[in-house]
This record gives C-alpha cells, structure tokens and sequence, in this order.
C-alpha cells in the first residue's frame, strides 16, 4: 500500500495514507507467521480467534496467537481487531517482506510468531527503530531460559539481553517458558483496547492482570528470575506474593522507558501532523495573519488536550529549566509580525514548538512504616 510522507512540508515525523486519507488506528496489531498466505494477500483482517482458526487451522501458530490475544484485554474490555501476515521463506526473503510489512499503515502494533530465529527478530527489531516515515511497535517472546536464570553479566544466548545490548526503544520482548503461549499477545491485546480520545485511556502494562491467562511460573527462583529479568528490561507475566497475584511487569523497552511513553509520543506526533494537514486543506490558505496563527495555534491544542485526556500529559515542572507548567503544556506560536520576509517568500513558518510534560508511570512503591506508642 503506497502512502505519502508529509514530513517534508510538516515537520513533525508522520504519515499520511495516500487517496482515502483514513487516519491511522494505534489500535491495531499484525502478526507475522511462516506460511502460505491464505487468501492472496499479505494480510489478512479478522475480528475473532474462530476466524483466525478457520482461516489458518486450529492448530497453527496464527491460531495460536489469536487465542491468546482476544482472551486479553482489560477489565472486561476485549480487543477486535487483528492482523496476520504471512512470510513464505521458499519464495522471498525476509528483508524484501521486512520492506513490505513496514510501507503498511493499516496496524501499529508488529509481532512475530514463536518459528522466527532469533536474527529474524533481530532484523524486524532493527527495521522498526531505523523507521522515519512510519512508527510501528515490535512485540517478542524470548523462551530462552537464561534470559530468567542468568544474570545480565552472565547472560550470552537471549533475545532479552541482545535487545537490552542493543538499547531498542520501539520494540518489546517478553519472556515465557512455554513458547506456545503467545504472552507477548497478550501484552498487545492490553493496548488494542485503548481508546485514544474517549473513554479508555492509555495506561501502563505494569501491574494489570489479565483474565483466563496463565502466570509463568518462577516457582521458588521467583526473586532471582524476576530481578534478572528486570535487569534486562524483559517484561513478563508471573505469580507474586503469598496469595499468589498474577501481574504484568514491567512494561518497558530494552532501553528503560515505558512501553506506554513511547506509544503515546507515537500517536502525539502523527495526531499534531494530521491536525495541522487537515487544517491546510479546508481553509482556502494560511497566510501569515493572527487569525490564521490563531486557528494553527487551536489546531495544536485540540490534539494536546486530547493527549491530557488520556493521561499521558499532566502538569509537572521541566527537569531542564525548573519551569512549572500547571496544564501540562505550552503551546509556542509566533507574532505573524515577526516572520522574516525570507520565510515567507518561501511559505514557511518557523518558531512554532510546543513543550510537555509526559505524566509519569508508577512502577515501584517504596513504603516505610513508622509506629510510635
């Protein structure tokens, strides 16, 4: 599918898709299975796990992972929508399939199934960083045993401790002794739920539970599996504390920071271009006016407000300058007045930034107790 940068006139990284100009669902996910594609084309769309089953076999890898991913969800919200594309290594390469998969703005979220090497992630992983006219996620399992047993220094052989080496930020791995389960699915399906701009916020993966799925089991290593893990940036879904609670943990990427901080960025940065692109083609120009400016200016703000709607803005102080911003943000815009005449010969507008502040995620609590009689 052929889409349109318009990186180069709107300097925000974002896409547009080409004709029908449908804005992009941070929702979706695709999943990549070895295969024969099952009705002509790369990817498929289904709505459930049965018609995934149909369509691929109740015993393939696809199934498999559908199974997983709509018995997800959060709090009695279910995903609907997923994606399965195929990779038939007989007749082409990864790389060509790669290039592909990655020119597609139909899903946000790309996931592999579990008879992928360890280079194939690797290449998909190393894809989805390098990418600049369209974001995606990547999701991983590692089933490896180390990446639980060994500590990050002794760790030589696991997905985990490659990515957490290689200090990925739009990509995810999540460990599991059972490379049946599909938990990195499930991670996903916690996501696809999310409704940006209405009643289903964006939150983080820490600490959420999921109905009808099964907790690895660390067993009596629990404290030394999960700090190794932690080590490595390596989220999972295990059995913690004496009642035997299952959580997601941590909710990160190889590089430290929140799974969640980078998908809000995502849909910040594509929103704001499509906001003022949309802006462009209904009025009959921009010219270099305050009442112009001023529906620039409103353009932004709807989509920032949107942002502190589903609490990934909040009001906080910049770390950098001790400024303390009480919404959350500030939205910069010029004095049409003070445009150079350079700029405007060339239909340019400079100077126009906004600064946020990103709410933080809480992922440890750290208490102390203090009784006096």
């Amino acid at each position: 599918m052929a889409v349109v940068s318009i990186k180069r006139i709107i300097d925000v990284q974002s896409i547009i898709q080409a004709v029908t100009q449908t804005k992009r669902d941070f929702r979706n996910v695709c999943l990549v299975v070895y295969g024969t594609e099952v009705s002509g084309a790369r990817v498929n769309n289904y709505t459930s796990a049965t018609a995934v089953s149909t369509a691929w076999g109740s015993n393939s890898e696809a199934a498999k992972a559908a199974a997983k991913f709509f018995a997800g969800g959060f709090n009695g919200l279910k995903p609907v929508n997923f994606w399965v594309a195929n990779f038939n290594n007989s007749i082409e390469t990864w790389a060509d399939v790669i290039t592909e998969l990655m020119s597609d703005p139909r899903y946000y979220y790309i996931a592999l199934s579990n008879d992928f090497s360890l280079q194939e992630n690797k290449d998909l992983a190393t894809a989805i960083e390098a990418s600049t006219d369209i974001s995606y996620v990547g999701s991983y399992l590692d089933t490896e045993g180390e990446a639980a047993s060994s500590s990050l220094a002794a760790d030589s052989t696991s997905m985990a401790k490659l990515f957490y080496t290689n200090k990925y930020t739009r990509n995810f791995v999540h460990y599991d002794s059972a490379s049946a389960d599909y938990k990195h699915l499930v991670d996903l399906s916690y996501f696809a739920t999310v409704n940006f701009t209405q009643d289903r916020p964006l939150g983080s993966l820490a600490f959420k539970q999921f109905s009808g799925i099964t907790a690895t089991a660390f067993g009596a290593n629990a404290d030394t599996y999960a700090g190794n893990l932690i080590d490595k940036n390596c989220n999972f879904y295990a059995d913690f504390g004496e009642v035997g609670r299952s959580i997601a943990y941590k909710g990160v990427v190889p590089s430290g920071a929140d799974i969640s901080v980078t998908i809000g960025a995502d849909w910040l940065g594509y929103n704001m271009t499509y906001a003022i692109y949309d802006l462009l083609i209904t009025m009959p120009k921009l010219a270099y006016t305050q009442e112009e400016f001023n529906a620039l200016y409103s353009a932004i703000d709807t989509v920032i407000q949107q942002s502190v709607a589903f609490l990934f803005i909040a009001p906080g102080t910049d770390s950098t300058t001790g400024i303390y911003y009480p919404n959350g943000y500030e939205i910069f815009i010029p004095n049409p007045k003070d445009i150079s005449s350079t700029d405007k010969a060339a239909g340019k507008i400079t100077g126009v930034y906004v600064i946020a502040i990103i709410a933080g995620v809480v992922t440890k609590i750290e208490l102390t107790n203090i009784f006096k009689y």
